[in-house]
């Protein structure tokens, strides 16, 4: 959490709570591989480096435009892969014990040859291979039944007011909006409907099923 905290401040010269608890989801993200294989200057160091590697890793959705708005595929992927690989290099035999042969588990920092390194990149890729194609295989069956893709115009009013009936923030909270909680209609989709939305708030429940009957109509 440090670590990404002070990578950020660095870079954008200010930190953010929502970067610290993201750091903290990068570390313990990438301790996971090592638990029970490294000691506490392993998880140190580990969690150190996964501060600043799993933030960079994370800024690339905005290079290659990839849908990641909680960061899910951005810190669990990289913060995974490093933690496999630092396994590789802080892994002891005094809390990994021996493997199945009865050798010692060790890292390379504590002596091994440099074997684990292979095992552990072999091991990642494996993995990142099955969980693609997996990933693709169950993504593609979605989209050819029911769909993965939302209407443009239910993504602007928002899924939760599209599908639940309700948006998470009440207007009268709203920056700019001084008015105390009032009793809501819940019935009645313009009373919700944040002031951002624009003319969407004029949306109702009929307008809406009318627009579904006719997918080619677009409003201004």
């Amino acid at each position: 959490s440090l670590s990404w905290m002070f990578t950020e401040w660095a870079l954008r010269h200010r930190p953010s709570v929502l970067g610290m608890i993201s750091g903290a989801i990068a570390g313990l993200v990438t301790i996971t591989p090592g638990a029970g294989y490294v000691n506490i200057t392993g998880a140190f160091c580990t969690g150190l480096i996964a501060g600043p590697v799993v933030y960079f890793a994370a800024q690339l959705k905005h290079r290659f435009h990839f849908d990641d708005a909680l960061d899910a595929f951005g810190i669990h992927a990289p913060g995974g892969c490093l933690g496999g690989m630092l396994l590789a290099f802080f892994a002891t035999e005094e809390v990994a014990g021996n493997d199945q042969f009865g050798d010692p588990i060790k890292g390379l920092f504590y002596g091994d040859s440099g074997m684990q390194i292979l095992l552990q990149l072999y091991g990642i890729v494996v993995v990142a291979a099955w969980s693609s194609a997996m990933t693709f295989l169950i993504l593609k069956g979605v989209d050819l039944t029911i769909g993965i893709r939302v209407a443009v115009e239910d993504e602007l009013i928002g899924l939760d007011m599209v599908v639940h009936g309700h948006h998470h923030m009440d207007n009268s909270f709203r920056p700019g909006n001084s008015g105390s909680r009032e009793n809501t209609d819940q019935s009645k989709r313009s009373d919700v409907l944040p002031n951002w939305i624009g003319d969407h708030s004029a949306d109702n429940t009929a307008e809406r099923e009318a627009r579904e009957g006719a997918p080619g109509v677009s409003r201004a």
